[in-house]
């Protein structure tokens, strides 16, 4: 059953089509080669001009339609039109194996005919790395193949049980290759889906503090190498006790997770990312990002927690959940800085907010947008 469900896994299929381009690519290259070296001896030892041209036009073909297969898949990973990408392959797959197939057949050279069922069991068989429909469709062919060159009289017996000997070893070798590579992909997704875990907060879907340490020690080098302009953002949900004690701490848990929504649909680029790194405290990262820029992410961001209209407790303040900020933006350009210096800045900046009436935006000993509706 679980190779049954591995089967029809989709991101699996989409990992060993995309691992086939690399075999593919080596299995015609191969086949190009020894190809190339048969035909020019039969070439050369036949003399006939016509069974010159023949030869020359198929090779001229392969070569082709495969430079052309690649050109196209190159061309559509890049784009990211994963499902066109798998069907091309797939259509390389079934053509390159209708031109094995009729190769092998023009020959009249026992062992040129012996080489070129290597090069087509190798091509369509090791090299590539096919679920087991597929590789039971190959493996038919295979053998119809050596079936049809045994009756027009191409190979004898003999060499006739020599190939099924290799058709035999080749299949179960590739079988054997596709089970390990999915245990390998499946091994490899657990392990990834546990890091993952490990570095989310399970209540927000944000980063939590390990998993911030982990980005920020990726991306601050990158950002100190390229002089980037940053910003870092602290914020912090006020009165957030008091709300606890009004309403209990199963609200208080929904309203952590509503403003993390909140934040999280703020930080729409790639390059940016949030974290929950405290109770109800966050940190936000922004590269790439000018003074101006920053300040009104902040406000931005602050307008949209507040319109979402979470209510307070009566002696608040304000009747609705708001949020204080503290913003450090700074130039790597200009000077270079470790994080925690501009961390440590932001902090300052929401101890500021916080002691300047909060439901405001503090950035360099400056207060914005400070909401001032229904204050007691």
């Amino acid at each position: 059953m679980e190779r049954n469900s591995m089967r029809h896994n989709t991101n699996l299929v989409g990992r060993l089509e995309s691992d086939n381009m690399r075999r593919m690519l080596l299995a015609s290259a191969l086949s190009v080669l020894l190809m190339t070296s048969l035909w020019l001896q039969f070439i050369l030892a036949g003399g006939a001009h016509v069974t010159a041209f023949v030869g020359w036009g198929v090779l001229v073909i392969i070569d082709v339609v495969e430079i052309g297969f690649f050109v196209i898949s190159d061309l559509l990973i890049r784009q990211k039109k994963e499902q066109w990408y798998i069907h091309v392959i797939r259509a390389y797959w079934v053509v390159e194996t209708i031109i094995l197939c009729t190769t092998t057949f023009v020959s009249t050279n026992r062992v040129c005919i012996m080489v070129q069922m290597l090069i087509f069991i190798a091509g369509v068989c090791l090299i590539p790395i096919m679920p087991t429909p597929e590789q039971i469709c190959c493996e038919v062919l295979e053998l119809g193949v050596l079936m049809a060159h045994l009756f027009i009289g191409n190979i004898d017996m003999e060499r006739a049980l020599y190939a099924c000997v290799i058709i035999a070893f080749g299949n179960v070798v590739a079988h054997q290759n596709y089970w390990n590579y999915a245990r390998r992909i499946r091994e490899s997704d657990k392990l990834s889906y546990a890091k993952r875990q490990a570095e989310t907060d399970q209540m927000t879907g944000l980063l939590n503090r390990r998993g911030f340490e982990h980005r920020i020690s990726s991306v601050w080098p990158f950002c100190n190498r390229q002089g980037l302009e940053v910003a870092v953002i602290m914020i912090d949900i006020d009165n957030f006790k008091r709300y606890n004690d009004t309403f209990g701490h199963g609200a208080g848990d929904n309203c952590i997770q509503m403003v993390a929504g909140a934040i999280k649909q703020c930080t729409r680029r790639s390059s940016d990312f949030a974290a929950r790194v405290g109770g109800e405290e966050f940190l936000v990262f922004l590269s790439g990002i000018n003074e101006s820029d920053a300040k009104q992410w902040a406000m931005n961001c602050k307008r949209e927690i507040e319109a979402l209209a979470i209510p307070h407790s009566k002696d608040n303040f304000l009747p609705v959940v708001s949020v204080s900020m503290g913003v450090c933006h700074w130039d790597l350009g200009g000077l270079k800085k470790e994080f925690w210096e501009l961390r440590s800045e932001a902090d300052r900046s929401l101890y500021q907010a916080k002691e300047g009436g909060r439901a405001c935006i503090y950035m360099k000993n400056r207060m914005f947008a400070r909401t001032l509706e229904n204050r007691a």
